[in-house]
């Protein structure tokens, strides 16, 4: 069973980058950008890490989930010219008890 997310939680994030693999595409020294969007709309953007050769991985900061209600997450991968993206994940963020 999965644990709710709360307001301030720190949670890891594993998202699978798409075509990776399928395309010959090795991530090795690829720059990961992810991108945190807040039920506002609004857009805040960090610095991810590899996980492994078709996943990338953040784990968020006490301040960056910072309001309750609906969020969505995503990835950027580029490694020379190449553009890879994640697929977007949504989830909910929970207001404390």
């Amino acid at each position: 069973m999965r644990s709710e997310i709360h307001v301030g939680n720190t949670t890891t994030f594993r998202l699978k980058v798409r075509n990776a693999r399928n395309l010959g595409y090795t991530l090795t020294g690829a720059t990961v950008t992810i991108y945190l969007v807040k039920p506002s709309g609004a857009k805040l953007t960090k610095s991810g890490t590899l996980y492994n050769e078709t996943q990338v991985q953040y784990t968020t900061l006490t301040t960056d989930l910072d309001t309750a209600g609906d969020w969505q997450i995503y990835a950027k991968i580029v490694s020379g010219s190449v553009e890879l993206y994640t697929d977007v994940l949504d989830f909910t963020v929970y207001a404390n008890p």
